[in-house]
């Protein structure tokens, strides 16, 4: 609540987790409850998704912390609609997450181990994993089904929210000079998106830090969802940025 604008309201569109964060907030305390209650409630049971928070207190106590495998079983209530035997993927090994890029020198605490289930964000970990800038996990396949509702949901479902409520969220804003942003979403830009080169220009997406996106395309009635743990081997490995546009380059290709 303390930090400061980067710019003046309406002046320029930057990307910011502390934005996402105090939105989170804001849901939060207009539900009366805390954020992964509001989605619970308002999202997950809805679209009958498996998606959810992982709240550090409630890991910890069940003992899985004790514990450091690369990879982690879901609960028996989480495994999915065919009973497969899903996996959380490891997004690092220590806490504080090392710096990324253009961030060396802003912290330094001691390190400590850090196993996969826990959110990759240090400041969601603060926040004990619910935090409105990270901290849902889930499978790639109900991503998806999380992006197919949207199409959905702009062609009336109403399961979420009026139609005219969702065109208007992801319409890019033009009010501000060069952005690209819609209401929580990303639009493709003109050179170097990561949606690629052939989502039309009513796309629209979000990508995570450790590799995860999703992307959206109501023309072609296309829904891609890719998550990789691309931060495991370093945080400076940016290999992601060529590997994601060449990602949605391929798939588009192949189909109509």
């Amino acid at each position: 609540m303390e930090c400061a604008p980067d710019a003046p309201v309406g002046t320029r569109a930057v990307y910011s987790d502390v934005g996402f964060i105090l939105l989170g907030e804001a849901l939060a305390a207009a539900h009366g409850g805390p954020l992964d209650a509001v989605f619970s409630e308002r999202v997950r049971a809805p679209l009958g998704l498996m998606a959810r928070f992982r709240r550090m207190s409630e890991w910890a106590e069940s003992g899985a912390a004790a514990h450091n495998p690369l990879t982690l079983s879901l609960s028996r209530g989480e495994r999915g609609e065919a009973g497969e035997r899903g996996r959380w993927a490891a997004t690092g090994l220590s806490r504080p997450r090392e710096p990324a890029p253009g961030q060396e020198g802003l912290w330094s605490l001691s390190e400590q181990p850090s196993v996969p289930g826990e959110v990759d964000d240090d400041n969601a970990w603060a926040m004990d994993g619910v935090a409105g800038h990270a901290g849902l996990f889930s499978t790639a396949a109900d991503v998806a089904r999380f992006g197919q509702a949207v199409l959905e949901e702009l062609e009336g479902a109403g399961r979420l929210a009026p139609a005219d409520a969702w065109r208007r969220a992801l319409t890019r804003d033009i009010s501000i000079s060069g952005s690209t942003r819609a209401m929580g979403f990303d639009t493709p830009s003109t050179e170097g998106s990561s949606s690629g080169r052939f989502l039309s220009t009513r796309a629209v997406g979000h990508v995570g830090f450790t590799g995860t996106s999703l992307w959206l395309d109501p023309e072609r009635a296309l829904v891609v969802a890719l998550l990789t743990n691309r931060t495991l081997p370093g945080r400076r490995n940016l290999g992601i940025r060529a590997f994601r546009p060449r990602f949605h380059d391929c798939v588009a290709s192949l189909l109509p």
